[in-house]
């Protein structure tokens, strides 16, 4: 099925684009806002962020296959009439991509590290939090100060 006007088409898939870009860049500040979060130890922050990002993951999974169906109607010489009008949001949706990708490898090296962190102190405590209980049972208090009286029946 042809489209009945080319520019309609890529001024479609132009606005298609220019929302997977305002998301993808949306998704950017959410990872951003969520990483801080986990540095702040701000649990609540970090479960709305989380939240967030699917609602993003979501809506730009919706908006792809918006855009896989526009691409499925058109044939190659309608895409590349359209390819001109839509480069520059293809440059800048890259590059977006790019810095998601960045910072969603930031986030799940942080969430690495902080696993291995929590790891760590949960051994600690596990191995010495019963000694140190043990040893407080252990130690007997010290010995009642002696009565002045009583000593001087003695």
């Amino acid at each position: 099925m042809k489209w009945p006007n080319v520019q309609d088409s890529a001024s479609t898939i132009s606005e298609l684009l220019g929302e997977r870009l305002r998301l993808l860049d949306s998704l950017a500040v959410e990872l951003r806002g969520c990483s801080n979060a986990m540095v702040a130890l701000d649990l609540d922050g970090i479960h709305q962020r989380v939240a967030q990002q699917e609602q993003i993951c979501q809506q730009i999974r919706s908006v792809d296959r918006e855009i896989d169906v526009l691409q499925q109607r058109w044939s190659a010489d309608e895409r590349s009439e359209a390819l001109p009008a839509v480069k520059d949001l293809l440059g800048r949706i890259s590059t977006a991509q790019t810095e998601v990708r960045r910072l969603n490898s930031a986030h799940a090296a942080l969430l690495r590290r902080s696993r291995r962190t929590l790891r760590a102190m949960m051994n600690f405590v596990n191995f010495y939090g019963g000694r140190y209980e043990a040893n407080r049972k252990v130690v007997a208090p010290p010995p009642p100060e002696p009565n002045p009286t009583e000593l001087a029946r003695v």
